[in-house]
């Protein structure tokens, strides 16, 4: 092997437009359909770059698009492979469904109930999707995850279910009572996060600077 080879980046991480960008890239909603194959490959890829023993005969192309995959899948602290539909690339596409059939089921209650119950559910399946992973620092168990998000799914749905039910109620006009469902999804979400984040409220997270150098891991911070 020949000597290590730095992973390019198209954007100035530096500035709040450049990690905007670099965010858009790596939540590319095509790498939905990234093979199980590109993913190895990428992970593979990833950890040679990073120990320093990946051959110069790899194009800073094929570089910078198995790394693409690899931040898109893979989750920064537990380097295991995220589930496809709790990923933030699959979000535009699962949200874009679930509020099209929110905004066609505004006047029937069993069906919008139920509608919003599925899609609370998937924000608290993204939320624990995307956890920190920092199971050394924040301690934490599959059971205690579970009952937060089914107290996380069950008091925004309630919370969605009635916000909508009020605005319903006070919104003629047909183009603000479009708006409804984004509304009462944006209610539902003040209680939906801060429920499935708890921990990382109450115990803080760990902050690093570029040398990697832990300067902050406390709440307020």
């Amino acid at each position: 092997m020949e000597s290590p080879k730095a992973i390019p980046c198209p954007w100035d991480l530096n500035t709040y437009f450049g990690r905007w960008m670099y965010y858009s890239w790596i939540t590319n909603p095509k790498l939905n359909f990234t093979s199980s194959a590109m993913i190895e490959e990428a992970k593979l890829i990833h950890f040679s770059c990073l120990y320093g023993s990946i051959s110069n005969d790899i194009t800073d192309t094929k570089l910078l698009y198995k790394h693409q995959i690899y931040e898109n899948v893979i989750h920064p602290d537990t380097n295991e492979i995220q589930n496809t539909f709790g990923r933030l690339s699959f979000m535009p596409i699962g949200k874009a469904f679930l509020v099209a059939v929110l905004l066609s089921q505004l006047t029937k209650n069993t069906s919008s109930y139920a509608w919003h119950g599925l899609n609370q559910s998937y924000d608290a399946f993204v939320n624990f999707t995307n956890r920190n992973g920092d199971t050394k620092f924040i301690q934490t168990t599959q059971f205690r995850f579970g009952i937060s998000m089914l107290a996380a799914t069950v008091t925004s749905t309630f919370a969605a279910f009635h916000i909508e039910r009020f605005l319903v109620s006070k919104i003629c006009h047909p183009i603000p009572y479009r708006f409804i469902p984004l509304i009462t999804l944006a209610g539902a979400s003040f209680i939906n996060v801060p429920i499935m984040r708890y921990k990382e409220i109450i115990e803080g997270v760990r902050i690093y600077d570029c040398n990697k150098e832990k300067f902050a891991g406390l709440k307020g911070i």
